[in-house]
């Protein structure tokens, strides 16, 4: 399924359009900002254990990846679309990184670090962060 995605890409006048959305949700000031910016911040003024924290800073480094190929794919689009196809081999590599993480990524915030990281605050502190 990731290949019949990435060719489908390749295919494309501009393989970059296909990634507006991820890169406004990515963008620091929208869902990675509210993480880092809010929820984080108050987590890291709370004694978390060493596998809590562990699980934030791993997300954390999961966001820069994740902000890090979205630039890249800003980068090669210009290239692309000035008929430097020979990048496309860029473009499918940071294709094929956001689609292969993100999924997982979702499962270890979801699963294993927002829930419990719930315990930490009282109802009305939680509603009134979120």
């Amino acid at each position: 399924m990731i290949h019949r995605r990435c060719d489908s890409y390749a295919t494309s006048r501009s393989p970059i359009e296909r990634t507006s959305i991820n890169r406004t949700y990515d963008n620091v000031a929208t869902h990675h900002g509210k993480e880092e910016d809010i929820f984080f911040d108050v987590l890291f003024k709370i004694k978390l254990s060493e596998v809590l924290l562990r699980i934030m800073n791993q997300l954390l480094g999961d966001h820069t990846t994740s902000r890090e190929s979205i630039h890249a794919l800003d980068d090669v689009n210009l290239q692309y679309t000035q008929g430097y196809h020979a990048v496309i081999k860029e473009i499918l590599k940071s294709l094929h990184q956001l689609i292969t993480s993100y999924p997982p990524h979702i499962n270890i915030e979801n699963q294993r670090f927002f829930f419990p990281v719930m315990d930490f605050f009282i109802p009305g502190g939680r509603d009134t962060m979120l």
